[in-house]
């Protein structure tokens, strides 16, 4: 049964990343539906990149995510378990869910395709892990939401 709810997470996940109008649609039938969304929650799901990240390592406080490029990290949670718990190792590529969500950057834990990294990209990563850190594009905690009215005041 578990499975079975991974699969469908997944492919309507699958789904969204293909048509990504589709949840404005459904947030807003929901709404007129009597049945609304609460902000926070939109929020995250507006935040969710689904992408082919590089889960490098964990350390005691979060994983270490690299984005596709590679010019950016995360300090990424995982929303039911670790991400180490999930994938049972390091160095993987893998496609997942990132999203914004109480200060914090989530893994969605639906892990698709995940390819074990050798030992030479694991070094490779981690040097990439030290530029990035250099050049201040680690990103430990998701920029606050700026409000209409915070955006026209920093345009002003």
């Amino acid at each position: 049964m578990h499975d079975d709810i991974i699969k469908s997470l997944a492919s309507a996940r699958s789904y969204l990343k293909a048509n990504p109008a589709s949840l404005d649609v459904v947030l807003t039938a929901l709404g007129l539906a009597g049945k609304p969304i609460s902000p926070d929650i939109q929020q995250a799901l507006k935040s969710l990149r689904i992408e082919q990240w590089v889960y490098l390592r964990s350390t005691t406080r979060y994983a270490i995510f690299l984005d596709p490029s590679a010019n950016d990290a995360y300090a990424v949670l995982g929303l039911n378990n670790s991400v180490e718990e999930i994938v049972g190792t390091n160095a993987v590529v893998f496609e997942a869910g990132l999203f914004s969500f109480a200060g914090q950057y989530v893994c969605d834990g639906i892990i698709q395709t995940p390819i074990l990294l050798g030992p030479g990209y694991k070094k490779q990563f981690s040097a990439s892990l030290t530029n990035i850190r250099k050049c201040g594009r680690f990103h430990s905690k998701p920029e606050p939401e700026k409000t209409p009215t915070q955006e026209l005041k920093r345009l002003e």
